[in-house]
Parts: structure tokens; C-alpha cells; sequence
């Protein structure tokens, strides 16, 4: 199968993946707005958009630079340094998370802060995989 072939299931797959969870996270946030009160729903979304966007910050272009093909970059040794330095830059942001969490977030809505974090924590965990899968156009597996 030539790559082009690869090229084109691969979208397919990504495609209806993108999909899949377009779908879910609607019906989370309405199972969500239908489940708790207006305040509370209010702050988790405000304490989840906090986590999601901040969570891009210790990945900043890592996944490019090990898809990239170079010499550097080619090898199981590349993929040990990433994710070394995945879970370190990681593990920093969730605990400067958790540090400013103590000062700027009421203590009710900690728990649940925490909660979003570790795994927001544990998904970024994952990007050495995805870009595996990503490097080698296997995007059946990454769906």
C-alpha cells in the first residue's frame, strides 16, 4: 500500500475520530449543565478551559520535533528523552497548577480542580504514543 493510499485512510480514520469526540464532549457538557447547578457547572467549565489551556504549555511543538525526520530524532533514544521530558515539563505544570490553585481557587472546587489535572496530567502522558502512530501514518491505531 503506497503512501498516498496510507495517506487517505489515515485521514478517514482521524476524521471520524475528531468526530467521535466532538460528539461526547457535547453530550458531557449537557449530561453536565442537566446534572449540576448553574454556579457549580459554571466553575467547572472555568476550571476546565484553565487545565486544557494551560496543558498545551509543557508540550510546546515536542511531538513536531520527534515526528520530524532527522537523525537526531530517529531511534528508541529519542523517544526515551521525550517522554523524560514530557513527564518532567509535565509534572512542573501540574504542580505550579497546584501551587496557584491554593491561593486563587475557594476551596470547594479544589478536589475537582485536582481532579481534572492528574488527568489532564496523565493524557499528555500519552503524546510519545500519538506521535508514534503519527510518524509512522498509523492513524487507524491513534483513532
Amino acid at each position: 500500500m503506497g503512501i498516498a493510499q496510507r495517506s487517505i485512510r489515515s485521514s478517514s480514520y482521524n476524521v471520524t475520530a475528531s468526530i467521535f469526540q466532538t460528539v461526547v464532549i457535547f453530550f458531557r457538557a449537557i449530561l453536565l449543565a442537566r446534572l449540576l447547578e448553574p454556579a457549580t457547572f459554571g466553575s467547572y467549565k472555568f476550571l476546565f478551559a484553565i487545565v486544557v489551556w494551560s496543558g498545551t504549555l509543557p508540550n510546546f511543538g515536542m511531538v513536531s520535533a520527534l515526528i520530524h525526520r532527522a537523525p537526531e530524532s530517529e531511534g528508541e533514544n529519542a523517544l526515551k528523552v521525550h517522554f523524560t521530558l514530557t513527564t518532567a515539563f509535565n509534572f512542573t505544570w501540574a504542580v505550579l497548577l497546584f501551587i496557584l490553585a491554593r491561593f486563587f481557587i475557594a476551596q470547594e472546587f479544589l478536589l475537582p480542580f485536582t481532579v481534572i489535572v492528574i488527568t489532564q496530567f496523565f493524557d499528555n502522558l500519552g503524546q510519545t504514543a500519538r506521535a508514534i502512530l503519527i510518524r509512522s501514518v498509523r492513524f487507524r491505531r491513534l483513532a
